[in-house]
């Protein structure tokens, strides 16, 4: 009960460091001007932004990929996370698959496969890593969170009556999940805050 409290203390100060980062920090003000005629308002906005002008320059950070090589091919990605080590983990749904890949880009393994077993998905949407101890979770089938040692190695799967939107992994064994519906019933059996 205390790690719920200390959490929760966290992300409310993170939410408001957050707030005043985005909005607090300059006061912009609207230089245009409202008209109405015929009963119908008229916005006319000035020529220029008032954030001046928004340049984006792009550059290449990464690229992950070669030609002929099936480990590379993708097809719907859906998620994607990094682990402590750099390495980013990349879920291809229609392949029914995590791709692994080194930071620098470079295939290291796929975790899965098609089928229902264990280990196997059916439909992959969403990865996280644990951060606290290097776990790896798969949303699969909308209603369950595949468990995976750091190793890949599959651990179990943890399965809900009601679809998953979102989750995010605390501690080890314990998920914040955001439910389509559910019963506090089911939330004390699975693990979930």
């Amino acid at each position: 009960m205390k790690n719920r409290s200390v959490i929760a203390v966290l992300v409310f100060i993170l939410s408001i460091i957050l707030y005043v980062q985005c909005f607090g920090q300059e006061n912009r003000e609207w230089k245009g001007k409202i008209e109405e005629e015929n009963n119908i308002k008229i916005m006319h906005n000035p020529e220029g932004s008032i954030y001046g002008q928004i340049k984006l320059d792009l550059s290449e950070d990464l690229r992950i990929g070669k030609e002929n090589d099936e480990n590379y091919f993708m097809y719907r990605i859906r998620g994607m996370d990094v682990d402590a080590e750099g390495n980013i983990y990349v879920v291809d749904m229609s392949n029914q698959r995590v791709q692994v890949f080194d930071p620098t880009g470079a295939y290291l393994k796929t975790i899965g496969r098609q089928g229902q077993g264990p280990g196997e998905f059916e439909q992959p949407t969403k990865i996280r890593i644990n951060r606290w101890n290097g776990m790896i979770c798969v949303k699969n089938q909308v209603i369950a969170i595949d468990l995976f040692n750091k190793q890949a190695e599959y651990i179990k799967s943890i399965k809900l009556s009601h679809a998953i939107w979102d989750f995010i992994p605390v501690l080890d064994y314990m998920f914040y999940v955001i439910l389509t519906r559910t019963s506090d019933e089911e939330l004390k059996r699975v693990n979930v805050l």
